[in-house]
């Protein structure tokens, strides 16, 4: 049976393809051969980067978080904050707190969608910014959007949502720069609980992150990178690659078996430049290895996280001496059976907020970044590949260009086909014997 049912199929197409008129036949190879070409180019576009500028061009300080679909939930602003939603055509906002200048945010959502942020927030005074910072908190779990003041005199919040939909908070305790401490809270029935200062003091932080058990791990910078954790029932911090002299804020991740992954940039006394390194405990003790070779000494940014497959990636900051100034450069590290990946994803960009990276389902990666370009900045969202929404806008975008196609070449072959019917035929006769 399997036998005879492939030729039968071909034989009925045949005598199908035979029954259309040659006009209709052209006609419908121009719809396939256009329809194919469009495909390569959405299949082309699937791996590149796409940019979409954002609507606040001077919104510097940003912060993103990924629904369960993948879409993007913003979270930016210098001069009040706001948030903004991408329906795949436009981005929607919403003013969430105004009167105040954003230092910087963190974003999470939780498990049925309410969206919940902690930022930095400095106060204006007759018409100027003042000195000091605070950490506020604002949610839209109520209906619409609510703000309160979480800590005075502190600033770099991140925030994280676990599974029983409580808000864990860290944030640093500024003052004197040498003698800063990070502090941690936990937003559980409404009521916040009281502040836990931890052990070992520190600089700054980068985001947040819980394990299956909604144990809370704390990337630290001081003079070497490290995390503090209370994974055993105490807090306690742990310190990391001693051998080199941290230059970011670190980041880290906790994998599906608990394992750590970390990253950071660091100068390297035996290879005398700045180096991207990878630390991670997955073997069972720390291991460290250098991904990318750093050509500045600025202070920079590299932020590491997984994908649903397992997969990390790295989106961090380099920097290139100019004459003037250092040119900045957003880069990209993509772990492989063999090592890294790493590529360029812009240009005069600069990646200005750890909270800033994410990767969601199909390990695509989403970025917000800021542009530079003749001396003007722009906020810019980036993401890997072609989602949903974002292939939707694709092709309304781009239906008039197909439907051209379509016109253009099928009026050439048309054309073609036309003429070399109209054509005389030239009959080659013998020449006559005499």
């Amino acid at each position: 049976m399997r036998a005879t049912v492939k030729p039968l199929l071909v034989v009925r197409f045949l005598a199908w393809w035979r029954s259309i008129p040659r006009r209709r036949k052209v006609w419908i190879g121009v719809f396939v051969a256009s329809v194919v070409f469009f495909g390569s180019t959405v299949a082309f576009q699937g791996n590149q980067w796409l940019h979409s500028g954002l609507p606040w061009p001077d919104a510097y300080h940003s912060s993103l978080a990924l629904d369960g679909f993948g879409h993007p939930h913003v979270a930016l602003g210098t001069v009040d904050l706001r948030y903004e939603t991408f329906s795949g055509a436009v981005w929607s906002s919403d003013l969430v707190d105004e009167g105040i200048s954003v230092d910087s945010i963190s974003t999470r959502l939780d498990s049925v969608g309410h969206v919940h942020i902690a930022y930095g927030a400095r106060n204006f005074s007759r018409g100027y910014v003042t000195s000091d910072v605070n950490v506020k908190y604002a949610t839209n779990a109520g209906g619409r959007w609510a703000t309160s003041y979480i800590a005075y005199g502190a600033s770099s919040p991140s925030i994280a949502v676990d599974s029983k939909g409580r808000i864990h908070l860290a944030y640093v305790s500024t003052g004197d720069f040498y003698d800063r401490n990070v502090s941690y809270r936990v937003l559980s029935g409404g009521i916040w609980s009281p502040r836990i200062t931890l052990p070992g003091g520190g600089f700054e932080i980068g985001p947040i992150t819980l394990d299956s058990s909604d144990h809370a791990y704390i990337p630290i910078g001081r003079m070497f990178p490290g995390y503090a954790t209370n994974n055993h029932g105490s807090w306690e911090v742990v310190w990391l690659d001693s051998q080199m002299g941290t230059q970011s804020i670190p980041s880290l991740v906790v994998g599906s078996h608990e394992d750590l992954h970390m990253s950071y940039t660091a100068w390297s006394p035996s290879e005398k430049t700045r180096v991207l390194r990878y630390a991670t405990n997955e073997a069972g003790s720390w291991t460290y290895s250098s991904v990318d070779r750093l050509e500045n000494t600025n202070v920079d940014l590299a932020v590491i996280a997984q994908g649903p497959s397992g997969q990390l990636q790295i989106m961090y900051n380099d920097f290139r001496a100019a004459p003037d100034y250092s040119i900045s450069t957003l880069k990209h590290a993509v772990q492989t059976q063999g090592g890294w990946s790493v590529s360029v994803i812009s240009s005069n960009a600069v990646l200005q907020n750890p909270a800033s990276f994410a990767i969601g389902p199909g390990n695509k990666a989403h970025v917000i970044y800021v542009q530079e370009s003749q001396g003007s900045r722009s906020v810019v969202y980036a993401t890997k590949g072609l989602d949903a929404f974002i292939l939707a806008t694709f092709l309304m975008e781009n239906a008039f260009v197909l439907a051209v196609e379509v016109i253009v070449v099928g009026g050439a072959l048309r054309k073609a086909l036309h003429g070399r019917r109209g054509r005389p035929r030239v009959a080659l006769r013998g020449k006559a014997d005499h």
